[in-house]
């Protein structure tokens, strides 16, 4: 069963992945996109467990994370059994007032942010997916292959 406290290893674990593509950037550029990265992948990575876990209070519940890497950018794709997300339109949301908050409230508007694309498909009859997608700070000067990335 996922909890909030593995977004510690999924953050390093993606980060381990992207780092080599962000090698041929200048360190600012590539520091300044990892964090950003690392903050909407946080953000998404809250609410799915947070959704996953509601609908799986008497019995674990996957959650499958697939990583992309493609010569224009990074794509996240979640897939997991649980609540959906009921987002708004993506151009009518903006950020909350924070004395109008609780404990939530910036999630979505973070991951929108980020993110130059954003796909919630809750219609899947047996799970919810999300789909985001990042493009690099500069093109790679790397070759990704199917078997991996190479210098």
């Amino acid at each position: 069963k996922a909890e909030m406290q593995v977004l510690p290893d999924i953050r390093a674990w993606v980060e381990d992945i992207v780092s080599p593509c962000l090698s041929h950037c200048e360190e600012a550029s590539s520091v300044h996109w990892k964090q950003h990265m690392t903050l909407g992948l946080s953000e998404t990575a809250s609410n799915v467990i947070g959704h996953a876990c509601l609908t799986a209070q008497t019995h674990a519940t996957p959650i499958h994370l697939l990583v992309i890497l493609d010569r224009h950018g990074l794509w996240l794709e979640w897939h997991y059994q649980g609540q959906a997300f009921k987002p708004a339109e993506r151009e009518s949301r903006t950020l909350p007032e924070p004395d109008l908050l609780a404990q939530s409230g910036y999630g979505l508007s973070i991951i929108d942010a980020v993110f130059e694309h954003v796909h919630y498909f809750t219609g899947i009859p047996h799970g919810q997916s999300i789909v985001t997608y990042k493009p690099w700070p500069q093109e790679p000067s790397i070759h990704i292959h199917p078997t991996g990335v190479t210098p």
